[in-house]
């Protein structure tokens, strides 16, 4: 279990990391999405919905 909540942990980070610049998923999001390679930006966005649910989940679980 704490290797899932440790992956997900830097999941999330390199996620804020790459938004603000510092690379990281968010920066090749952006990346992508500046040279309009939109099937790898969907590639990564469902990384981020896994992401999201996986809050959601455990926020019901507590």
């Amino acid at each position: 279990m704490r290797h899932a909540f440790r992956f997900e942990m830097n999941l999330r980070e390199s996620l804020i990391l790459g938004l603000v610049g510092a690379g990281g998923i968010g920066f090749y999001i952006q990346t992508y999405v500046r040279t309009f390679q939109y099937e790898k930006v969907a590639t990564l966005t469902i990384v981020v919905v896994i992401e999201l649910a996986n809050n959601a989940i455990r926020t019901l679980l507590r």
